[in-house]
Parts: C-alpha cells; structure tokens; sequence
C-alpha cells in the first residue's frame, strides 16, 4: 500500500506531492509504520491463547467478544481497507500517467504507450490477486468465529481445518506474489529483471570464478614451489 502510495505522488504533476517520492522520506516513513505496526499487534502478546484441542493453535481465546472483535477488525482491514487503497492509489497514478499524457499528446511514443498499459494491467492484476488472497481467510476466520465448535460434527471439524489450511497458503502467496504478477502481467518487468541479471549477477558470477581460478593457481604454483624447495 505505501509502494502504491509512493507511485501516485511521484507521478502528480504538483512538486509539493513529489517531495515525498524521495528515499528520504521512505527511510523515516518505514520505522514509523514497523514501529506503529508492531504497536496495534502487541495486543497479541498478552491475549492470545493455545487451543490445544485445534491443533495447538495459537488464536484469541474461544467464544469471546474480543475474538469476534478481533476476526471483523481482520476482515475491514486486510480484506476491504488495504486492498481498495492499493486499487485507488494504482488508479490515481494510472490517472496521473494519461493526463500527463494527454498534456504532452505530440510527443508520446508507442514505447509510452506500452508502459501505461503495462502499468494498468499490473495494477488491475494486482489489485484483484491481493483481494482474491486475502479475503478468503479473513472470513474463514469469522465464520469459525461465529460458528461454535461445540455443535459441530468431527468431519465437520475436519473439513474446516482443511479449508483453513488453503486459505493460510493463500494468504502466504500475498506476501510473495507481487514479483511474480509484476512479471507475468509487465513485458517491460521482464526485460528490466533479465537486464539486472545479466548486468550484475552474472558479472559477480564472472568475477568469483576468476578469483577461484586465480587462488587455485596460486595455491597450485605454491605447492610446486614448496616441492622443489624439499
């Protein structure tokens, strides 16, 4: 969401919004949001619980106002608020991209034009992929909320623990999706990823193998050496 953030003032035609698409600013912004961030979880620390009739896990403690608090809270913020901030800050930029476009309509190029509808099928593929990953275990968990276990049959049990299984795997593409949608969706993601590796990696790859074999024939003459010296 702060990414998306960053692209939309980076993109504004007004200074006073680019200013804060610095890497300044990022270096003070990402403590304050860590530090922020691990204050509205500590909670966590002191309230939650080992149900070890579910498999030892570790959740707010059953049949609790806390825990249905917890669970809604969970789904407005992580299903509904981040996602439509992520969707309405890749929207703005995509706006901000096609105005400054239409400004400088003369001397637009097809390679322009391939990067805004890059843009626009990255952020739309994104937004979608991260609704569709996280929302799945955000209700999952309220609905096993709302439900009491105590009413429910062992296969019923069961099927539950297994849904919830895939929808804790969803979740975790979340985190590590983004490189993979970038490179699917942005031909120029691809080239750009295949130019640093090319560049950087396989220079340092080149390097390290002239070093082995410059140590190996050092080490080689310097056995020879101590050889004829005894």
């Amino acid at each position: 969401t702060l990414a998306s953030a960053d692209r939309y003032v980076s993109s504004c035609s007004q200074v006073k919004y680019r200013r804060w698409a610095n890497v300044k600013v990022a270096r003070r912004l990402i403590p304050i949001v860590l530090i922020i961030s691990c204050l509205c979880q500590s909670h966590i620390l002191a309230l939650f619980v080992i149900h070890e009739d579910e498999e030892d896990e570790c959740w707010a403690p059953r049949a609790t106002h806390y825990r249905l608090i917890f669970d809604s809270v969970f789904l407005i913020v992580h299903g509904i608020i981040f996602p439509i901030l992520l969707g309405v800050f890749g929207f703005l930029t995509l706006y901000n991209i096609r105005r400054r476009r239409s400004d400088q309509r003369n001397g637009v190029t097809n390679l322009r034009l391939h990067r805004i509808r890059d843009f626009q099928r990255m952020t739309l593929v994104q937004t979608v992929c991260v609704m569709a990953l996280t929302i799945p275990l955000a209700i999952h968990k309220l609905h096993r909320t709302m439900t009491p276990s105590d009413l429910k049959t062992p296969e019923k049990l069961a099927w539950e623990r297994l849904s919830m299984s895939i929808v804790r795997f969803l979740w975790f593409l979340n985190d590590s999706g983004g490189f993979y949608i970038y490179s699917l969706s942005s031909m120029k993601f691809r080239r750009e990823l295949l130019n640093f590796f090319d560049e950087y990696l396989l220079q340092r790859v080149h390097r390290a193998s002239t070093m082995a074999t410059s140590l190996e024939s050092s080490n080689a003459t310097r056995t020879i050496t101590n050889r004829k010296n005894g």
